[in-house]
C-alpha cells in the first residue's frame, strides 16, 4: 500500500498481534510513520511475546507506553517479563503421544461395541422371549384387576331397596 503513512487500529478490540502481523507492519515500515493500538484489550500470553519484543524495538506505534495487558491487571505491554507470561515450550511437542493414546482408545471402544453386538444378536432369540414373557405379565396383571361396572345396574339396585323398606335417595 504506498503512501500510507497512518494506521489507526484503534479501539478495534485486538487482544494478540501475531508474528504475521509483525511481519505485515515491517512490509510498510518504508512509508508507514505510525501504528495507533491504543484502547485495544491486549492479552499478554505466549501469543504476545513477538509483539512485546517487536514494540520494544520500533518506534512506529504511537503511545506504546499506554497499551495494557487486560489478563496482567492492568499491566502496560512494555512491562511484561517472560515469567509473567508463561510460554509452555513443550506445548505440541507431545502431540504424537496424545494421536496415538486418542487412537488406542477408539480402537477399544470399538472392540467392545463390536462385542457387545455380537452378544446381543447370539441372544437374540432370547431377548424377543423376554420381551414377550414381559408383555404377558403386564397383559395378564392388567386383565386381572380391572373392575367393569355396569350402570344400567344401578337403578335395579335402587329398586330392590326400596321394596325392601331401606330408604334410598334418587338422583
Amino acid at each position: 500500500m504506498p503512501n500510507l503513512t497512518l494506521l489507526d487500529l484503534s479501539h478495534n478490540s485486538l487482544d494478540t498481534i501475531t508474528k504475521k502481523n509483525i511481519e505485515d507492519f515491517k512490509t510498510f515500515d518504508e512509508d508507514l510513520m505510525q501504528l495507533n493500538l491504543s484502547g485495544n484489550p491486549f492479552r499478554c500470553r505466549c501469543q504476545l511475546r513477538d509483539f512485546i519484543i517487536w514494540l520494544n524495538d520500533t518506534n512506529l506505534v504511537e503511545g506504546k507506553a499506554d497499551l495494557m495487558c487486560r489478563n496482567i491487571a492492568e499491566t502496560p505491554v512494555l512491562d511484561v517479563t517472560a515469567h509473567q507470561i508463561k510460554c509452555n515450550k513443550n506445548i505440541g511437542k507431545n502431540r504424537p503421544a496424545m494421536y496415538s493414546q486418542y487412537v488406542t482408545l477408539c480402537i477399544i471402544f470399538a472392540i467392545i461395541g463390536l462385542l457387545a453386538l455380537i452378544i446381543l444378536f447370539m441372544r437374540r432369540k432370547d431377548i424377543v422371549r423376554f420381551c414377550q414373557q414381559v408383555r404377558q405379565a403386564t397383559k395378564d396383571a392388567f386383565d386381572s384387576h380391572q373392575t367393569h361396572y355396569n350402570y344400567s345396574g344401578i337403578q335395579h339396585a335402587r329398586r330392590e331397596t326400596a321394596d325392601s323398606g331401606v330408604a334410598s335417595v334418587e338422583v
